[in-house]
């Protein structure tokens, strides 16, 4: 009996269909840690190029080196920070408990002043004014979504943390191999997509490179000054302060949102000094230091909206959780890229690119 060769290639198509999706199943739970691996891979293939044309290291040995050093400048700071976390969720507790035992304090003057909603919220707050029962009452319709969001919290925190340091394993494979993976992949590309396959994954790989260099580059540089400058203004907490600091650079103003409570707490305390010095070093240092850095660690030519950079964020850490942070914004970009490329870009100039990552 002959089998015509249209069911064989049908055949053939289902096989590799359930191949491809049996792959997927398997890979799926460590999807967001092998994306981050990989544009970490990309992003530092420059240095691991130097280190082994200039380092007189094998491939191995180079990619441990990378890869312990990714390890003190991504995990070792979260790590550091927990102790700080779990110190700030005590005192937020006992805090709280304190006042669920004496109730709320004196109404604050400000309160009233507050636009449209002030005497409303004078109202409500003298209603528990000093009288915890009813305030305990109040609370209670709280009680359950409350402890749901701090257990679906502290669960995300601990898989972010085996993500990324799941990641950083997968980064040395990465690493010590990519040129092998590399030429494969452009070849697949060529194959699957003709001649421009290969200029498309030179132009995703110089984004990837630019959107790590520039965005995630530009982050941390403001989180450092803002720690440096929480810690030499004696605020409580700075490092933990410079770690939010990293995360709120991504949003408009956002590193403003935890310097200038600062410098207003220094200010009440008395410290006149010392809130000058940080409003001046948030104003016109943290604030500013990301139009200096962006552009010069972005690659020439990548003009990414900053509303990409926003979505990709939000988006990412709802999609992926801790480590959709920096996956977001980067395949958002790759994505608006590569579009952006197949409509202007003529298919001669297209094919012009550099080719797979060298050795």
């Amino acid at each position: 009996m002959v089998i015509p060769p249209a069911t064989v290639r049908i055949a053939g198509a289902a096989v590799l269909l359930l191949i491809v999706g049996g792959c997927y199943l398997v890979l799926a739970p460590f999807l967001s840690a092998v994306v981050w691996a990989l544009i970490l891979a990309v992003s530092l293939q420059p240095l691991m190029v130097r280190l082994l044309r200039h380092g007189h290291l094998g491939p191995g040995t180079a990619a441990a080196l990378i890869t312990l050093l990714c390890t003190a400048v991504l995990l070792l700071p979260v790590i550091m920070l927990l102790p700080s976390l779990s110190e700030l969720t005590v005192w937020l507790f006992n805090r709280i408990g304190d006042i669920i035992d004496q109730g709320l304090p004196s109404v604050p003057a400000w309160l009233r002043d507050v636009p449209l909603f002030g005497d409303d919220l004078v109202g409500y707050w003298q209603r528990f004014e000093h009288d915890g029962s009813q305030l305990v009452a109040e609370l209670r319709k709280y009680m359950v979504p409350l402890r749901d969001f701090l257990l679906a919290a502290g669960a995300g925190l601990g898989r972010g943390l085996l993500e990324l340091a799941l990641s950083l394993g997968i980064l040395y494979f990465m690493l010590r191999d990519g040129p092998r993976w590399a030429a494969r992949l452009y070849a697949v590309a060529g194959h699957l997509i003709g001649v421009r396959g290969g200029a498309l994954l030179e132009v995703a790989r110089q984004t990837i490179r630019g959107v790590v260099n520039g965005i995630l580059g530009t982050s941390l540089a403001q989180a450092l000054l803002a720690g440096v400058g929480f810690w030499v203004a004696g605020v409580d907490n700075a490092l933990f302060l410079g770690f939010l600091t990293f995360f709120l650079s991504f949003v408009p103003m956002g590193p403003a949102l935890l310097w200038v409570p600062a410098a207003i707490g220094l200010y009440r305390a008395g410290d006149t000094g010392w809130a000058a010095f940080l409003a001046v070093w948030g104003a016109l240092v943290v604030g500013t230091v990301d139009n200096i850095l962006r552009p010069l660690l972005m690659q020439r030519g990548m003009d990414l909206p900053f509303l990409f950079i926003f979505l990709g964020v939000l988006g990412g850490a709802l999609a992926f959780g801790l480590t959709g942070v920096f996956i977001g914004p980067t395949l958002l970009a790759v994505g608006y890229t590569l579009l952006r490329g197949l409509t202007e870009t003529p298919p001669a100039a297209a094919a012009g690119g550099e080719g797979p990552a060298p050795r």
